[in-house]
């Protein structure tokens, strides 16, 4: 649900109908199966924000949103939620008590700790459920010198970048008269 009505891009992304959307949900002008919206992946939908409203947080914030976050949790088995910044924009901590979690995400070398620390009290104010951080454009391999040269895989701890690794082949797992696979 893309609930940014300020700046909305979800539609770029996953090419959507950006005029069916949200605002058409809340004003009535459309029915939430009209505007939500298949996307290119399977089993993901997606309701783009609509046509841009002259008055994005009385939306959000208004009975009819907390009504539709409510009818979408009972179609989907996760139901994500983009919101403007809760800094830049009073929208988030409206819609922050209505969904189950948030999660903030800063953007790393602009976001400052003391607005990060300050989008924590907003949401504390307002009961949210903080379920964590999420740091964007972080590039590992040039921050972090040699840690960026391990990775991290359900079969393990392995050394560089998983394109360059290659398998090494295990006499102690092999059966007998097996030969290593191809590379």
């Amino acid at each position: 649900v893309e609930a940014d009505l300020r700046r909305p891009v979800l539609h770029y992304y996953f090419q959507t109908v950006p005029e069916l959307g949200l605002t058409g949900v809340i004003t009535g002008t459309c029915t939430t199966e009209d505007c939500v919206q298949a996307t290119p992946h399977k089993n993901l939908y997606v309701l783009p924000a609509g046509i841009k409203p002259p008055n994005p947080a009385e939306l959000v914030a208004s009975e009819k949103m907390r009504e539709l976050m409510e009818a979408v949790k009972e179609q989907a088995d996760y139901v994500l939620v983009d919101s403007p910044p809760a800094l830049a924009a009073s929208d988030a901590l409206a819609m922050a008590p209505v969904v189950d979690g948030v999660l903030i995400v800063a953007k790393y070398g602009a976001a400052e700790r003391d607005n990060a620390r300050r989008t924590v009290e907003l949401l504390n104010k307002v009961e949210a459920n903080i379920l964590g951080l999420v740091i964007n454009n972080l590039e590992l391999a040039k921050r972090y010198g040699y840690y960026h040269y391990y990775y991290y895989s359900p079969e393990g701890v392995s050394e560089g970048p998983p394109e360059k690794q290659r398998r090494k082949w295990s006499t102690r797992t092999a059966p007998k008269n097996s030969k290593p696979p191809p590379e």
